[in-house]
């Protein structure tokens, strides 16, 4: 023990002290969740439960997890540990596991793939940086082998990744098959499966470089600044171009119906694909409403916006909406995006644009301007 006190914030006390089988911490930089993930980890290994140390990819793990995680080992109670681990070093050869003199053993790694997060049955797992595995299969393959002793459970501590991500929809959303549900209930399982819990960087303002704090915040704002420090989960932030776009950039006026409509997009499938509709004015452009799905096939977002397009203008004698975009504009390589709006009878054009990054800027302003108001 070097004498560090280890004295949790407001974010990091719930999260310690949670009944919850499954728990997880969404902080932003400098919000501490790595060191509550240690803490944690040391709480169980004082106990003399034995457990693991993952990070979803194997060169964060390097440079984030063991650091944090090895400050914090208290190494005279350290009694065995593999050849390739130095004391205070890190030696290419992973995975590689401590043995403490409370009888506890941890196992740690990172990842190159989801089959590595396998491994054999322990008390306890700490997952660090979870928003780096982009499906939860890795998560869900190293949770397998929690099953051993008393209290057995999984943490999580990760940056969030957005309302998307598998870490809101499990932990946050509780989005998991309704068996489940009833399976608890037959078993009689009490209290809550999943809990999460949230911590920024003010949180852990004591425990910060002055001058870290400050140059953080001077080079994170707008919705950065809320998901990258404040660990709070931001709606479109996955994939974000215009991170400055929000609801307030739409308009509470209604369209005119005697008026064309146009439609841009943006294509996505991990990345959401977002539609905006849009009407042309002589002194505005008017962003009337947004479409923005995740992991939605081509064929279902148009089918969507001719669905929109019959609700809000209605049908035709055929059965056809009165109103569709008169054009639809976009990404170039969006082929299939493409095909699907022309059989939907909505015209597409794109050109190609030699640099993305100055293309960008102009819309940017249009955005929010340079003195931070919205146009």
């Amino acid at each position: 023990d070097d004498g560090r006190t280890y004295v949790p914030n407001h974010g990091q006390e719930g999260f310690h002290k949670s009944p919850a089988r499954f728990r997880i911490i969404f902080g932003g930089r400098g919000s501490g969740k790595s060191t509550a993930g240690a803490n944690e980890a040391l709480t169980r290994i004082r106990q003399g439960k034995s457990g693991a140390v993952i990070n979803p990819d194997f060169e964060n793990f390097k440079i984030s997890t063991w650091p944090e995680f090895r400050r914090w080992i208290p190494w005279e109670h350290v009694i065995e540990r593999d050849r390739y681990m130095g004391a205070y070093g890190w030696e290419p050869h992973q995975p590689f596991t401590l043995h403490f003199d409370t009888g506890a053993w941890v196992i740690c790694k990172g990842l190159k793939n989801p089959d590595a997060a396998r491994g054999p049955n322990i008390n306890w797992l700490w997952y660090d940086e979870g928003g780096r595995d982009p499906n939860g299969i890795s998560f869900r393959n190293a949770v397998g082998g929690v099953r051993v002793g008393d209290d057995p459970t999984a943490f999580v501590t990760t940056t969030p990744r957005g309302t998307f991500h598998w870490t809101n929809k499990l932990f946050v959303m509780h989005e998991t098959p309704e068996y489940v549900q009833t399976l608890l209930d037959e078993i009689g399982y009490q209290g809550a499966m999943y809990a999460h819990f949230f911590a920024s960087i003010h949180d852990n303002r004591a425990n910060l470089d002055p001058a870290y704090y400050v140059a953080m915040l001077s080079t994170s704002q707008g919705r950065e600044a809320e998901q990258e420090l404040e660990g709070k989960i931001i709606a479109g932030m996955e994939g974000a171009v215009y991170e400055d776009f929000d609801n307030e950039n739409l308009t509470d006026e209604e369209p005119d119906p005697t008026k064309p409509i146009e439609l841009a997009f943006d294509d996505g499938y991990i990345d959401p694909r977002v539609f905006l509709y849009i009407q042309k004015t002589p002194s505005q452009i008017l962003i009337f409403d947004e479409q923005y799905h995740s992991h939605h096939l081509e064929e279902t977002c148009v089918s969507e916006m001719v669905d929109y397009c019959k609700e809000k203008w209605g049908l035709d004698k055929d059965g056809k909406p009165n109103k569709l975009p008169e054009i639809a504009c976009g990404s170039t390589e969006a082929k299939t995006l493409h095909t699907y709006f022309r059989r939907a009878n909505t015209p597409v054009r794109s050109i190609p644009i030699p640099s993305v990054v100055e293309a960008l800027k102009p819309i940017r302003k249009l955005i929010k301007d340079n003195n931070g108001v919205r146009v």
